[in-house]
């Protein structure tokens, strides 16, 4: 099986200590599911930040919005983890609604959750309201041409971005080529040192743009 088929079909097992003490042991659908979620936001008033991580991830899990005590609690975050979160095109959405609030915000990482290119749109747009970037991985979603396309009209609203991966993504010499235009219009070019395009299907055409 190929580099690319083995992680898109890898699942993350390990649960963090939050998550557990959070979970309560019962699925989205419990009718108790409202108690639980007043409670965590009681428990995120008071709490770590590992905890307000997982109310975060649920929330996108579940196409909800992000409560505000969230966004609060992680304004301050640099780094944030959303890699194997099955998204998708529309659930991403409310991650994109939050990220304004997440102003320290340095590192995203947001591989393997099926953007595709409607995804990727809806995210990139929301790259003006956190110019700090300077790591993001789309890794295995699904853009293809279309969705670099998309991706790199956005990429110049990042001026301090260093480093880009998208290994896996089914992008092709045309995707590759806007990816380069994008990158050449980022403010501090010089800054810029890492393009992962690994697995994709970028001929010589692609790596000369």
């Amino acid at each position: 099986r190929s580099q690319c088929a083995l992680r898109k079909g890898a699942v993350v097992s390990k649960v963090a200590p939050a998550e557990r003490k959070m979970s309560g042991g019962g699925g989205a659908g419990d009718a108790g599911g409202m108690d639980r979620v007043e409670s965590q936001l009681r428990l995120v008033r008071l709490s770590s930040v590992d905890e307000a991580k997982v109310v975060l991830k649920r929330a996108l899990s579940r196409g909800e919005v992000v409560p505000k005590e969230v966004i609060a609690r992680l304004a301050e975050e640099t780094r944030l983890d959303l890699g194997h979160g099955d998204m998708g095109p529309k659930r991403v959405k409310v991650l994109a609604r939050a990220l304004g609030g997440l102003r320290s915000l340095t590192s995203l990482n947001v591989a393997n959750n099926e953007l595709e290119a409607s995804g990727v749109e809806a995210l990139a747009s929301a790259f003006p309201t956190v110019p700090s970037l300077t790591s993001i991985d789309l890794s295995y979603n699904e853009l293809r041409n279309e969705g670099a396309r998309k991706l790199a009209e956005y990429l110049p609203a990042l001026p301090a971005l260093s480093e880009l991966l998208l290994t896996c993504n089914g992008i092709r010499d045309e995707g590759a080529a806007a990816l380069a235009a994008g990158i050449r219009g980022l403010v501090f070019l010089e800054a810029f040192s890492k393009l992962e395009v690994t697995g994709n299907r970028i001929g010589s055409g692609g790596a000369r743009a």
